[in-house]
């Protein structure tokens, strides 16, 4: 009985894994399309270039659809680097308030998500030697791993590895953060190849962007938004059934948890 508990949990685990690798795939794929091809008034993506090329116009990007603009970043949001000039680094006077001071592998850690968990705060003191972002701008690594994005769900604060994209009212964060990350490749090749590669704010105020209206901006975050939700939620259930499983043996083993019910809710999942 307790083997068929565990069989059933595994199952479904992999079941959800599964889901899973399929949700990413499509995300990968939707991100291609949002970005070339956009949504239209009908709330579809465009058909393709290749089958409607009357809908399309060449840009320094490729094709675009023909009623987008293009823009440099710099026009669409103040991007400005973060800063930590107090030296030493490290002096402890400057850490340990409550102030979020997010570091590139939080941005990283973030994959293109809302960032609202950070390795390190700031003191009032050390407020005075950084600079803090609003929340809804466009975090950027500029340093080590290159243009990793995230956007930040609370205000924080940067050091200069870090660049932060302040976005216009009249343009979307989560599309600028789409169209800066579609541009990794891109900012990573540029990067100098030397013991720790960088980029700085002459490679990304002039970064090109693609610009369809803000209400087709707000449809295409919306599209891409509710993929990463279901991904998220798969994700959830995946780690939550991982948890049960790992504490499921010295429950079962000492009776503190009845393998029928346990059945019943694994068939259930």
């Amino acid at each position: 009985m307790i083997a068929e508990v565990l069989d059933t949990l595994d199952t479904t685990i992999r079941q959800t894994e599964s889901i899973i690798e399929k949700l990413k795939q499509v995300k990968q794929g939707l991100l291609h399309d949002l970005l070339t091809r956009g949504i239209d008034a009908n709330g579809e993506l465009r058909p393709p270039q290749s089958q409607a090329p009357h809908l399309y116009k060449e840009s320094a990007l490729g094709w675009i659809p023909s009623d987008w603009n293009m823009a440099p970043l710099g026009e669409l949001a103040q991007v400005d680097r973060g800063k930590f000039t107090h030296r030493p680094r490290n002096d402890p006077a400057f850490y340990g308030g409550p102030h979020p001071f997010i570091q590139t592998g939080d941005v990283a850690n973030a994959v293109g998500g809302y960032v609202s968990s950070y390795s390190q705060t700031l003191s009032e003191r050390g407020t005075t030697v950084s600079q803090e972002f609003p929340a809804g701008t466009v975090a950027i690594t500029i340093a080590a791993n290159i243009a990793d994005t995230a956007i930040l769900a609370v205000p924080m604060y940067f050091p200069d590895s870090v660049v932060g994209a302040i976005v216009a009212p009249s343009v979307n964060s989560r599309f600028i953060e789409l169209s800066v990350r579609r541009a990794k490749p891109r900012l990573d090749a540029r990067a100098p190849q030397s013991a720790q590669k960088n980029i700085n704010l002459q490679d990304l105020r002039p970064l090109p962007i693609p610009l369809p209206s803000k209400a087709e901006q707000d449809a295409i975050a919306e599209r891409y938004e509710a993929v990463q939700l279901r991904l998220d939620t798969e994700e959830a259930a995946a780690r939550k059934l991982r948890e049960a499983k790992c504490g499921l043996m010295d429950d079962l083993l000492t009776g503190r948890v009845r393998v029928t019910s346990l059945l019943d809710t694994a068939a259930t999942a």
